[in-house]
């Protein structure tokens, strides 16, 4: 069975990426995929605009799933475009315990 796989053509990925509209667009309705596109893409700032307008929806809502998705969402914005989890942990602590700098101001 194992040698079906080889007769299946790899994803050609040598191109350039897809413009912003069609991958963004395509992702409008989900939250979490229009996150992945914009991050994938290097929007960072849309994307942590999302992931703020998120944040303060669930604490709206006072879910705690959704918060603590939300709070993910904003750190993975951190880690994307520092390609590090400094400000991402320094952001997450920041919002357990009240303590230190937030770093999302400065994002």
């Amino acid at each position: 069975m194992a040698w079906a796989l080889t007769r299946v053509p790899l994803l050609d990925c040598s191109g350039t990426p897809p413009p912003v509209p069609p991958l963004v667009t395509a992702a409008a309705d989900n939250l979490h995929a229009r996150l992945n596109a914009q991050l994938a893409l290097g929007d960072y700032g849309n994307a942590v605009a999302d992931a703020v307008d998120e944040m303060r929806e669930a604490g709206n809502s006072k879910d705690k799933f959704k918060m603590a998705q939300s709070l993910t969402d904003v750190a993975r914005c951190f880690k994307a475009k520092d390609l590090n989890l400094l400000r991402a942990n320094r952001f997450l602590e920041y919002q357990k315990t009240g303590q230190g700098e937030n770093p999302l101001p400065t994002f």
